[in-house]
């Protein structure tokens, strides 16, 4: 009963097919952006137990650029819609988690986050829009504000809007300016930091011992069996009561496994969420982890049933060896005459 979790989780869990099915399946890729948005908004404007709520302009010591307190909630979600549409982030998702599993599989090549996708898509004219955009959603600029941006060009978040007519004028150096800060953006990175070695090494072991668990109970029951039995019959019975006993009542579980994950969510971690995390980004998470572990409960579920059918066939053809054990065979009469003759 622990073995058959234990395995069917190194098939499903250590699997990157899992986790991009569950991020296709929730839509949580195409949610993304406006969820980003909203977040960012949220805790740029968050208001805690103490202190008030920030003015737009007011980035306070350490505090986030004027411009982005300048911007609206569905401004901010404009702006990440406009940057990392779901075809800019699948390819960078897909990536990394085949570069992680496969890593955990045994594999030596490094785990990487590829962004060619990303920089193709800010190369395209997404990164200049997004700054016309957030230029425009600023106050209008001043007349010393207008000369000292023609003097300098872009070198910064604006601070300002310009009038359109300038806007266009700025667009040509804007485009170079932005063109050498994409550049500096790596092809992929190498997540060695993040997930070092040993990381990468103990989810290899770990893998291997979910992998191998199955060995664990199949040496102890074929020993009940050698000890227990002397028959075929009796082996039948022993291995089939076992299996059939253990694959039940796994199966059992998987089936109530999602909704007890969801009764776990609503009265556990919901509530304990910090209010300044945007609902709409909770969501997503609460809909790819209910992805994901329904995923393991429908494999738990299959994987569980194939071994209760094996134990139940295993019943099945020990009585039957028993019926045939227990119907006597006829008595042959004195001097081998049938009883009829």
């Amino acid at each position: 009963m622990i073995t058959l979790p234990l395995f069917t989780a190194q098939l499903v869990l250590f699997s990157a097919d899992t986790y991009n099915a569950a991020l296709r399946t929730t839509s949580a890729l195409e949610r993304l952006p406006d969820a980003a948005g909203m977040q960012l908004y949220l805790s740029l404007h968050y208001v805690g137990s103490e202190g008030g709520a920030a003015e737009p302009g007011d980035a306070g010591p350490g505090g986030p650029p004027p411009a982005l307190r300048s911007l609206s909630e569905e401004q901010f979600r404009a702006l990440f819609r406009r940057l990392l549409p779901p075809e800019t982030l699948r390819p960078i998702a897909e990536g990394f988690f085949g570069s992680l599993f496969a890593a955990a599989g045994g594999s030596r090549d490094p785990v990487t986050v590829s962004f060619g996708a990303l920089k193709e898509r800010f190369g395209s004219g997404a990164a200049v829009d997004a700054y016309i955009e957030l230029m425009r959603a600023q106050p209008p600029c001043t007349d010393a504000q207008l000369q000292a941006l023609l003097a300098k060009g872009v070198t910064e978040l604006p601070t300002c809007r310009p009038p359109d007519a300038v806007v266009d004028q700025l667009r040509p150096a804007l485009q170079v300016t932005l063109a050498g800060v994409v550049e500096g953006i790596p092809d992929q990175q190498n997540m060695t930091d993040t997930l070092s070695p040993q990381v990468v090494s103990t989810l290899q072991t770990t893998r291997t011992v979910l992998l191998l668990s199955p060995l664990v109970p199949i040496f102890f029951l074929l020993l009940t069996i050698a000890f227990g039995s002397r028959t075929r019959r009796g082996m039948l019975r022993w291995w089939g009561v076992v299996l059939a006993l253990g694959g039940g009542a796994v199966g059992a579980f998987a089936l109530a496994l999602p909704s007890f994950f969801d009764q776990r969510w609503d009265g556990s971690l919901a509530p304990s969420v910090p209010p300044y995390w945007s609902p709409t980004l909770v969501g997503i998470g609460h809909d790819v982890a209910i992805a994901i572990v329904a995923a393991f409960a429908t494999a738990l579920a299959i994987v569980s049933g194939v071994v209760a059918l094996v134990g139940i066939v295993s019943l099945v053809v020990a009585a039957r060896l028993g019926r045939q054990a227990a119907v006597p065979e006829p008595a042959p009469s004195a001097g081998g005459v049938e009883p009829n003759s």
